[in-house]
């Protein structure tokens, strides 16, 4: 008999919709993930930095900066470079976020709307975890 274990990731939400970040936390917490949550992309920096995520699902637009600045700010720092990243925006068609996939900033763009249950997929397939 086989046993499939499924370990539990932590999540980075970066959203400044307060109710988007509820909505999606509240889903992954019940999905057993450990969820953190950032309003902006200083904010962003400061929590991936400091706890590590094994997932970020990041806006593209945030009050402060941009969200394509944090995904770089990420790649570019050695404790944060292996995160997978998924850019979420209202067209991921854009030449920039097209760009910024080419470019290894960001890992998956998704379009505004997107189902929880394609984020939590995402996270469980992608998001890399220490035994």
């Amino acid at each position: 008999m086989h046993l499939k274990f499924v370990m539990a990731a932590t999540v980075l939400i970066v959203d400044d919709n307060p109710d988007i970040r509820n909505v999606l936390a509240s889903y992954l917490y019940r999905s057993g993930h450990q969820v953190l949550e950032a309003a902006n992309g200083a904010m962003a920096i400061q929590r991936a930095t400091a706890e590590s995520p094994n997932f970020v699902l990041l806006d593209l637009y945030l009050p402060d900066m941009n969200g394509l600045e944090v995904a770089r700010t990420l790649r570019k720092t050695p404790v944060t470079q292996h995160i997978p990243i998924a850019g979420w925006t209202v067209d991921c068609r854009a030449t920039m976020y097209r760009e910024a996939l080419a470019a290894g900033y960001i890992d998956f763009c998704l379009d505004k709307p997107v189902s929880v249950a394609v984020i939590e997929a995402l996270v469980e397939k992608h998001a890399k975890q220490e035994c």
